[in-house]
């Protein structure tokens, strides 16, 4: 009688499946133009995964759209987010490619932030690599003798991103001699900035490094740390970086306050999540299958693969079950172990108050124009 019902239920769920799939095949976008939204300017991470993505959701999702890239940058990718959550329509035509740093409640538990990543559809997620602490070579002595003007880090405009939140951890743990200096760009802005002198420090995403080869000169640059993918346990797949020492060996033994521990779990957990796509809330079960059927055939596709390479070697792609629940992971942070950094970072000279106005102003300057 129970090897009956089992035989019911399985051909009831194989009903199910052969309905659902029907459903998702008849999902088209055929003549419908699909926005892909992106928080940040032209050129970040963010925009190089989405555009290299493009054309393949051209190619996999029903109907063959046109795809195009919208950058909607300011607030700490925040008026993305807000679109995405509050305007975006729920046909399918939307869709966002954005990174850890918004999945990071610290930096959406705000009040100019009106999203919740926990309650986006996720698609997919990929990994570009890490997070890369570079110094000038005529400042790197320095960098580790407390009697020694400090080194200056140069980071973005508003509350530091994911990697570059390394150099909290270094200055705290390990002895870094150092000096935050905040309000460029992007990722290019600062590489160019190192060069110029201007800074002696930052961290880079890997992929940046395949836009600035030049900081790859040895005779110039040092590459200190990295934060690595997988949670911080692998390094780069780039041949240049990979020997980088990993930043989590690096901190192994050092922190010995439990709060502390668990802050920085939860930073080096952020790294899993570097790069995801995701349909705003209540997108239909079919859209959303038909999404996440293109990305797996996406993802599969040697062409893609090999136009990866271009960004930066050894892209991998989440299972979206595995991107869901470390978003839901990340979000459940304990308060203490969240307010952490940011504490850290009051410790060492950032006005976090005046940082996060500056995120405001931002948004409110973008939204008005």
């Amino acid at each position: 009688m129970k090897y009956s019902s089992s035989l019911a239920v399985m051909a009831a769920a194989a009903i199910l499946a052969t309905a659902a799939s029907a459903r998702a095949d008849d999902v088209t976008f055929k003549g419908r133009p699909i926005t892909m939204l992106v928080g940040s300017a032209p050129g970040g991470s963010s925009d190089l995964s989405a555009r290299l993505f493009v054309p393949f959701f051209m190619k996999y999702l029903p109907g063959n759209p046109n795809v195009i890239v919208q950058n909607m940058p300011g607030g700490h990718n925040v008026i993305a987010m807000n679109y995405l959550s509050e305007k975006a329509k729920r046909d399918g035509t939307f869709i966002i490619a954005a990174s850890g740093s918004e999945v990071d409640p610290l930096n959406y538990r705000v009040p100019q932030s009106h999203y919740d990543p926990t309650k986006f559809v996720m698609i997919g997620g990929i990994n570009l690599g890490g997070s890369q602490m570079i110094v000038r070579n005529d400042a790197l002595a320095r960098m580790s003798n407390k009697s020694e003007k400090p080194i200056v880090m140069g980071s973005i405009a508003g509350y530091p991103h994911l990697g570059m939140q390394t150099a909290a951890w270094g200055i705290k743990y390990l002895n870094w001699n150092m000096r935050w200096v905040t309000g460029y760009g992007n990722n290019n802005d600062l590489g160019l900035a190192l060069e110029r002198g201007e800074i002696d420090a930052t961290s880079l995403s890997d992929s940046t490094f395949t836009q600035l080869p030049q900081l790859l000169d040895k005779s110039k640059y040092t590459l200190v740390s990295q934060t690595g993918t997988d949670g911080g346990k692998l390094p780069s797949p780039l041949p240049e970086l990979k020997t980088t020492p990993l930043l989590d060996k690096m901190m192994e033994g050092k922190i010995k306050d439990q709060t502390a521990r668990e802050a920085y779990e939860y930073w080096r957990d952020l790294s899993y999540v570097f790069k995801w796509f995701a349909l705003p809330q209540e997108t239909p079960k079919p859209i959303v299958d038909a999404y996440r059927a293109a990305f797996v055939k996406i993802v599969e596709d040697p062409e893609f693969a090999l136009k990866s390479e271009n960004l930066t070697p050894g892209v991998t792609h989440y299972p979206v079950e595995d991107l869901v629940a470390n978003v839901a992971e990340v979000a459940a942070v304990h308060p203490a172990a969240l307010d952490y950094m940011t504490q850290l970072l009051r410790e060492q000279g950032l006005n976090v108050e005046e940082l996060r106005k500056e995120e405001k102003a931002a948004a409110k300057k973008d939204k008005d124009e």
